[in-house]
């Protein structure tokens, strides 16, 4: 038995990826089959559920793309220090 490791170029999922998520879940496919039809691994399927799907199971694309972007967005300011500034700012206006 041959084992094969999917690689992927890039290491986000697109929004036409979430689409593609939302439409095989709709299909009632499993992580593993979303996993093979967008050629990643079955981690990937598995974390994008954890992060993105509604309490009560369904999965949407638009809500996922904006938490995703929500997430990188604010990954971005913390790693330019940025994020704890706006943090204080935020604090102190909405303290005043």
């Amino acid at each position: 038995m041959v084992l094969l490791k999917i690689h992927k170029d890039s290491a986000h999922l697109t929004q036409e990826n979430r689409f593609r998520i939302e439409a095989l879940w709709m299909d009632k496919k499993n992580y593993h089959g979303i996993a093979i039809a967008l050629m990643v691994d079955d981690s990937v399927i598995s974390r994008e559920f954890r992060r993105n799907k509604e309490d009560y199971g369904s999965y949407c694309a638009i809500k996922a793309q904006k938490k995703s972007d929500n997430r990188r967005s604010l990954s971005k300011l913390k790693g330019r220090g940025i994020f704890s500034v706006l943090c204080a700012t935020n604090y102190m206006i909405t303290r005043a």
